[in-house]
Parts: C-alpha cells; structure tokens; sequence
C-alpha cells in the first residue's frame, strides 16, 4: 500500500501549480499563421505568460483581422506574418500596422533554414561510417546552392505574379513537382534547370515561345532589381558595405520560399548519400523530416540573433511595459 501523500506535497504539486497556471490570464497573445508556426515558436516563448494563436486556413488575413480587433478591447496581441513579396511588390504591411511584424526574410521556414539549423538537421541524417569531414564540406555547399535555386524559383514566381505584360499566369499545376527539375549540372552543381521548366510551360500548358522568353526576361529583371533591394536591406541591418556574396545571399533569402529550399535540400542531399534518385514517396517523407528537425534545433539562442526577435522585444517592452518579456532566457 502506498503511503499517504503530505498537505504539503499536495499544495506543491506540480498538477496545483499546472492548474493555478492555467486559470491564470495570459499577458500576451501571438498570433501566427499557421500550426508550423506554432510548432517553432512555442518553445521559445515564456509558458504561461504568452498564448500562441494560429489560424491555419486564415493564415495572413487572419493574424491581421485578430491583431485589429484586439485593439478595440486593448487586449495586448501581436502578430507574426511572412513577409513573402512584401516590399518587392507593394508595400510591406508591418510597416502600416502596430504589432504586425513580418519576418523580414521570405518566410518562417527560411528565417529557421538560414540560421544554420538546416546543416545540422542534414548532417543529422548521415550513416555513422560517414566521413563526417568531407560531408560537412559538401552539405554547406549543397544549402547554398538550394537556397540559389529556390530563389530563382522565387523570382519566376514574382515575375509571374506582376504579370509584366504576360497574356496569363503560370497555371497553378506548372510550381508542381518543381523539385524533379532540380538537377545536377555539366560542374557538377546543383541547379535548377528553369529552361527546362520553361518547356514544360510550352508543350504541356500551350505557352507560345514568345510568352516563354518574356518570362524568362522578367525573371532576370526581378533578380537584378531585388539585388538593389538586398543591398538596401544589409545596410539597414548594419552592414556598411556589404560583399557580393552577402548582397547576393541577402536577395536568395527574400526570394527563396522555405518549401522549395526544403525539398531542393532533401533531394541534393539525399541523393548524394543514397547514390540514387529519390522516389515521390522517399523524397516527400525525407522533406518533412527535413523541416521538423529544422524546427525542432531552432533555439532561443538562435532566434535571438534574428531582426524579428528585436522587433517583437522592443515593441513588447515600449508598448505593454518593461516587465513584458516574451521569450525565454534560454
């Protein structure tokens, strides 16, 4: 027979202090977009302070009508969106909205991808005969040249999405599978092989050779113009006199959407490792590994190195109080 348990032990129990925790209100709400968002950001945020609110099929009107109405009630929410093309075609809505904050790079899974979790979560997959030194090597090359084609995807997109004199967009089923025209090169690097795409549009989807090529002339004018936005971006972030390497860096994370680098990323590096071609089903399963490790290794530590986590603290602490911290320690 078990012994009986002491006042005390119930009065101290950690099921009382979960309970008490949970009549308490929350002091600030954040919403997000989606459950992935939701998935990074809470473990980062202080428990029981802060409440996460996702809206799944709302996603980014949804953060803003709950940012908006929270406010007529002076509830303390902000909210969390991706930036996607925002300031590369039209304006950017953190900077007519309080408490919206974007997050400056295209998307979440970029912001996580770009702060170096993504190497970890790959070389996590490696074989433990692996030679660990030569692969380290090759799988900061593989990210980099991933992120570059997913930007290159990105710019296409943009270019599309402006529509630049096109008589039609991209067909939605043509960003399908985008992932099979990520191929190795004459070098020996990865890339996206966007003439090859480009012929998909014309023989599968009726696109004239005209329409083609103004495609392709576009994209290279968005990137050129992007790059310009880049520079303006590192210089605002501190950087003096940005490099080439980082302006050009800077323009694949406004570009890149966090799927495409994933699935670019799973498909390089895994084929390297297996010495085949992945299958649909092995390529799919190996991506979303891929992005819920890269969620799971996103610290404090790392987020803290980010121009969102700056954004939220100092409008938290200006605008709710000092005391309203938001996100761990560590």
């Amino acid at each position: 027979m078990k012994p009986e348990k002491s006042f005390d032990w119930y009065v101290n129990s950690e099921s009382r202090r979960a309970a008490q925790a949970a009549m308490t209100p929350f002091e600030i709400t954040i919403a997000v977009e989606g459950e992935s968002d939701w998935e990074w950001l809470c473990k980062l945020v202080i428990p029981n302070r802060v409440r996460i609110e996702y809206g799944n099929n709302g996603g980014k009107k949804w953060v803003l009508e709950r940012v908006r109405s929270s406010r007529k009630d002076s509830l303390n929410v902000i909210g969390i969106i991706d930036r996607d093309f925002e300031g590369l075609c039209g304006e950017r809505v953190e900077e007519g909205e309080r408490g919206i904050f974007d997050t400056e790079v295209r998307d979440s899974e970029v912001l996580i991808a770009s702060s170096g979790v993504l190497r970890d979560a790959l070389l996590h997959c490696c074989p433990p005969k692996t030679k660990l030194e030569r692969q380290i090597n090759r799988v900061d090359q593989i990210i980099s040249e991933a992120l570059a084609s997913a930007a290159l995807v990105g710019g296409v997109q943009l270019a599309s999405h402006r529509r630049f004199g096109l008589g039609k967009v991209v067909p939605r089923k043509a960003w399908n599978r985008l992932w099979t025209f990520f191929v190795k090169d004459s070098s020996g690097r990865w890339v996206f092989d966007l003439e090859k795409w480009l012929l998909i549009l014309k023989t599968q989807f009726k696109w004239t050779n005209d329409e083609a090529n103004l495609l392709r002339v576009e994209t290279m004018n968005v990137l050129a113009e992007v790059t310009k936005e880049a520079e303006f971006w590192m210089i605002r972030l501190g950087v003096e006199t940005p490099t080439n390497d980082q302006i050009s860096r800077a323009r694949h994370l406004l570009l890149a959407h966090g799927h495409h680098l994933i699935d670019f990323a799973a498909m390089a590096w895994f084929t390297e490792l297996d010495g085949f071609r992945a299958q649909d089903k092995v390529r799919e399963n190996s991506s979303r590994n891929l992005a819920e490790r890269s969620r799971l290794l996103f610290s404090v530590a790392l987020f803290k190195t980010t121009d969102l986590f700056s954004k939220i603290e100092v409008y938290c602490k200006s605008n709710f109080g000092t005391e309203y911290a938001v996100f761990r320690s560590a």
